[in-house]
């Protein structure tokens, strides 16, 4: 326990929305079956050990078929990372 991916280290973990989203999205069938991709950029900020917030900031990209997710791409700025929109 404790290593780097351990969420009880990190206290008040927060995501956010950052930034404007990319929708590229075709109509499928129904009203709710679109086809395509749609890209966030989020925040995410924790309390660390000693006080200071940390924060990072990431894209989640997601491909959806027929109205379903069916990949999921995450980049982050990772542990010595910075964050994109500040």
């Amino acid at each position: 326990m404790g290593g780097p991916t351990d969420h009880g280290t990190r206290t008040a973990l927060r995501f956010a929305a950052e930034g404007f989203a990319v929708v590229d999205l075709e109509p499928g069938a129904g009203a709710a079956s679109p086809s395509g991709a749609v890209a966030r950029p989020y925040l995410a900020s924790f309390t660390a050990q000693g006080g200071s917030t940390v924060a990072r900031s990431g894209t989640d990209t997601l491909r959806l078929v027929d109205g379903l997710i069916t990949e999921v791409w995450s980049v982050s700025s990772g542990a010595a990372g910075r964050t994109f929109h500040r």
